[in-house]
């Protein structure tokens, strides 16, 4: 039989214990890595605005695995873990893109992305139609896929149509969100 005092020191044991244990003995403490991952229209990639630097992509994402300058202006990074490839343009002719460049393209690839309307990597096409009733399933062009959000380049370079959100698809189904910015927007 246990005094009031054994039973205090039990007591503070199994709490200090649930606090030291880790989380999948717990439950899920850091639910971060099984949140979804939000597109908000064409204009915000997992809470990192278009035409933000690599370093606020950076501050929500953590640091890429990879980061590539492509040319004088342009520059990319990788995230694996989260299925994201965020191209940045800088046209100032600063030394490094990947510095002064903002965000004008995102990719994402893993199933935990989605659009603020529920449309999911990994999703079919007929959930596509249920979603963007406006979408135009676009072949045989330089952006081919269901175009999501429709935007036209400024007057300057024609005022043509591109998608500013699209959805790539392969074998019926979702392989990818991309969203693009116009570099004269």
């Amino acid at each position: 039989m246990l005094s009031r005092y054994g039973l205090i020191v039990l007591s503070a044991a199994a709490l200090a214990g649930l606090l030291i244990a880790p989380a999948s003995t717990v439950g899920s403490m850091d639910k971060s890595a099984a949140e979804p991952l939000v597109l908000i229209g064409d204009r915000i990639v997992g809470g990192v605005r278009v035409l933000s630097k690599l370093a606020r992509a950076t501050q929500v994402f953590g640091a890429p695995d990879t980061t590539r300058r492509l040319n004088a202006y342009g520059c990319r990074a990788v995230w694996r873990s989260t299925g994201l490839t965020l191209e940045f343009l800088d046209l100032s002719g600063a030394a490094d893109p990947c510095g002064a460049g903002g965000m004008v393209t995102a990719i994402a690839t893993s199933t935990r992305w989605r659009t603020r309307t529920g449309l999911r990597v990994g999703d079919r096409v007929a959930r596509i139609r249920r979603l963007y009733r406006h979408a135009r399933h676009v072949v045989g062009a330089r952006s081919p896929g269901w175009w999501l959000i429709t935007r036209r380049t400024c007057a300057t370079t024609g005022s043509q149509a591109y998608p500013g959100l699209r959805a790539k698809t392969s074998a019926n189904k979702v392989s990818a969100l991309v969203v693009v910015l116009a570099a004269c927007e």
